[in-house]
């Protein structure tokens, strides 16, 4: 037997067997039907797990909102608490202004009385001695100079100097005094004493001016 012909009985032969559907057309319907349950089972799931997701979100983002209006609520409260702490602050501006208004009032005409006699003893001649020294200030009275000008305060003087020059020396410092003005001789008599002979005994006055006044108290509050 040749090869060819063994390898032709070797090789198995394919028998086709026709395929017959013996299934009823019931079952299968109800298989489909059952996997169609199932598929929209799964999707029905997944659209549940989708919708739980985004109500998490949701209720994260509420409860987020909710702490925040919480929080600014606090602060608008503390804010407003502070607040409250000032409202007397415009009354109290009122009455520093008050009483700073008070203040002015009653020493707006002041001068400073020391400032100027610690000048006084720094200018007055060295021949020139004083006894006396008498202010008069009334701020309902004004004065009236010598000369007819108009003052706050009047300032009297009496002393003696070695003679009637140094008399006129000292009269000339009084008038450069800041808001000193009309310096003027009252009276001027010589000693005839032998102990104190030609010493001129003498008494001056001088009015004094707004431009004397301290103006201290005249500031606003807070300057």
């Amino acid at each position: 037997m040749s090869t060819l012909t063994r390898n032709r009985e070797a090789a198995p032969s394919t028998v086709l067997v026709p395929r017959v559907n013996l299934l009823p057309p019931e079952i299968a319907e109800q298989s489909r039907f059952a996997h169609l349950q199932r598929l929209s089972g799964f999707i029905l799931a997944a659209v549940v797990a989708v919708v739980a997701l985004l109500a998490l979100v949701v209720n994260l983002q509420v409860s987020s909102a909710r702490n925040e209006l919480v929080a600014a609520q606090a602060t608008g409260t503390s804010l407003q608490n502070q607040v409250s702490q000032f409202t007397d602050v415009p009354k109290i501006y009122s009455d520093v202004a008050a009483a700073q208004s008070q203040l002015a009032t009653a020493m707006g005409n002041e001068v400073r009385w020391s400032t100027y006699l610690t000048s006084l003893s720094l200018t007055i001649p060295s021949n020139v001695g004083l006894t006396s020294l008498t202010i008069r200030q009334d701020p309902a009275n004004p004065v009236t100079s010598a000369l007819g000008n108009s003052g706050i305060a009047s300032v009297t003087y009496e002393g003696q100097a070695a003679n009637n020059k140094n008399v006129a020396t000292f009269l000339d410092s009084l008038s450069k005094q800041k808001g000193f003005i009309d310096p003027y001789l009252t009276s001027a008599s010589k000693s005839t004493s032998e102990t104190a002979k030609n010493l001129v005994t003498f008494s001056a006055s001088a009015t004094i001016t707004d431009a004397a006044q301290s103006g201290r108290f005249s500031a606003k509050a807070g300057k």
